[in-house]
């Protein structure tokens, strides 16, 4: 079940107030009743969701160019290979480049120089035209990521980090590491302090966290948001490991009224259910030959095989789900045996087990002994899984 589906639902806390389940937030669906095994359906993210916190989404239109750098550790004669993402335009993510190209200088002890001249060389035409005249690594960076969040974005990046909110994220570690990454941008924009960022970063987690997580945890003396975010992911931690281990219960059966008359068919003469004495072919053979001939008898122990085209029942399509084969199959209602024909055994490889033999008439009376079975899963058409059905096989079934 997708995040989505989750509104349609809802959790009670108590009797007055009904929370939506659209709540995302593994822990806040804990403090407000929710279910340990509805919970744990819900632990992983989607994969192919990639946050964005930029401006713009940006528009790929030709592969990204990747460089591979290759350096030997140091004290070691081991080869590491690392590759680095280059931006071709302003508007894809300076930011994420210029974190991974100090940390790949630091990894290859490149000194400033070095660093200099590579950075240079790697630009993309467009780029390299705002870096003209920059001496050293950090002002090519310091400029293209001024170029990049300019002071007049920055209510912008305010609008996204006071939109932040607890709920909309599984795991509380996204809901801060979604505020570090956002005031990374909106203190590029402000060009602030550290201790700014980190005052504004308190702001923003409890102004976006949960006023009933707020209270809890205020009550136990918990105040620093590093503090929440340790509290709340060891309570995490113990809920996925609870659900992992406790299996989903399955909800009662209905009981049925005993007063209501039992609405199942039931078949005296194979005694089972899934039809009735009047939609029992069997039976119907059997009245039918009743009526033709007073002095026959009639032989429990042998089947009957009609033509199809003499019984009024539907024809349906059916699926051999492991050879993805399309076979046309009669539906009979009152079968006590099915049978398929061997030439399409042979002919789609299915297996064939030899049985103790037994008899059956066809419609005009021909015996035919059976004493060949073979167990094929199936499925309707356009639907899955399939069900093993053992079926009997006869050389001709016209």
């Amino acid at each position: 079940m997708g995040f989505k589906n989750y509104s349609k639902f809802k959790i009670s806390f108590n009797e007055n107030k009904v929370y939506n389940s659209g709540i995302q937030s593994l822990f806040l669906r804990h403090l407000r009743g929710g279910q340990s095994h509805i919970l744990n359906s819900i632990c992983t993210p989607n994969p192919t969701t990639k946050p964005h916190y930029d401006k713009n989404q940006p528009t790929q239109l030709e592969k990204p160019t990747i460089i591979q750098f290759e350096h030997v550790l140091e004290g070691t004669d081991l080869k590491v290979k690392r590759e680095l993402q280059v931006p071709s335009t302003i508007e894809e993510d300076i930011l994420k480049f210029s974190e991974d190209f100090r940390t790949l200088a630091q990894c290859c002890d490149w000194d400033e120089n070095r660093s200099f001249k590579i950075l240079r060389g790697i630009l993309s035409p467009q780029l390299f035209q705002i870096i003209v005249g920059k001496t050293t690594s950090e002002d090519i960076l310091a400029e293209l990521l001024s170029k990049k969040y300019p002071i007049s974005d920055k209510h912008l990046y305010n609008k996204k980090l006071l939109e932040l909110r607890q709920e909309d994220y599984i795991y509380i570690n996204d809901y801060a590491n979604a505020i570090t990454e956002i005031l990374k941008r909106y203190s590029l924009c402000y060009k602030m302090s550290r201790r700014e960022v980190e005052n504004k970063y308190n702001e923003i987690f409890l102004y976006g966290l949960d006023k009933e997580c707020l209270m809890k945890f205020t009550l136990e003396g918990i105040h620093e948001p590093a503090d929440f975010v340790s509290k709340i992911s060891k309570i995490e931690e113990m809920i996925i490991e609870y659900s992992s281990n406790n299996q989903i219960k399955q909800p009662r059966p209905i009981e049925q009224n005993k007063e209501q008359k039992s609405m199942l068919k039931f078949c005296p003469y194979h005694k089972s259910t899934g039809h009735d004495k009047s939609e029992c072919l069997v039976l119907k053979h059997r009245k039918e030959e009743g009526k033709n001939n007073k002095t026959s008898t009639f032989k429990k122990n042998i089947s009957i095989i009609r033509e199809k085209e003499t019984i009024k029942y539907p024809i349906i399509n059916v699926k051999l789900t492991e050879e993805e084969i399309n076979a046309e199959c009669l539906l009979d209602s009152g079968s006590c045996k099915s049978f398929i024909n061997q030439d399409f055994c042979i002919n789609n490889n299915i297996k064939i087990d030899n049985i103790k033999e037994f008899e059956v008439k066809l419609a005009d009376e021909t015996p035919v002994v059976i004493n060949k079975s073979c167990l094929v899963p199936i499925s309707f058409k356009n639907t899955s899984p399939g069900i093993n059905c053992k079926l009997y096989v006869i050389n001709n079934l016209s």
